[in-house]
């Protein structure tokens, strides 16, 4: 059971609609613990284990795996914490469905976002699309009260 009614995860970077985080969200773009912080703090010297030839690729390889695995359970430990997500992130959005939880997404400021649920995803069950947080709010305690 999720510990809060609904989730916020909003950009940080250049692509943030806002230019400033909503109140009360998370960005997942930081390091979130001192393994992450390590293995992203010496990518670049992993990266010239791929100048070894075959055997540095596989050794690239498998440390890209390692990371990449543990961005992805902190994301869905982050993102399960609510019973809505509400996100201006692709991905964010991408994996919330997958896993099963709502999500509403907000457009960055590329439009990305709506661009790509609207031409992939449009009408996917569990999907709600939110020109504003004002709007992601509501429809998040929509859904929440829906039978």
């Amino acid at each position: 059971r999720a510990a809060v009614p609904y989730v916020i995860q909003s950009r940080t970077d250049k692509e943030s609609a806002s230019g400033t985080p909503f109140a009360n969200s998370f960005d997942w773009i930081e390091p979130a613990d001192r393994a992450e912080q390590w293995m992203d703090d010496h990518l670049n010297g992993a990266r010239r284990m791929m100048r070894l030839g075959d055997g540095g690729a596989v050794a690239y390889g498998a440390w890209l795996d390692r990371l990449s695995g543990l961005r992805l359970r902190r994301g869905l430990r982050l993102l399960s914490r609510g019973e809505v997500v509400i996100s201006d992130r692709l991905h964010g959005v991408l994996l919330s469905l997958m896993a099963g939880i709502p999500a509403i997404a907000i457009d960055n400021r590329v439009g990305k976002v709506h661009a790509l649920l609207d031409a992939w995803l449009r009408g996917a069950p569990g999907l709600e699309i939110a020109a504003s947080i004002e709007e992601a709010i509501h429809i998040a305690g929509c859904m929440r009260d829906a039978p």
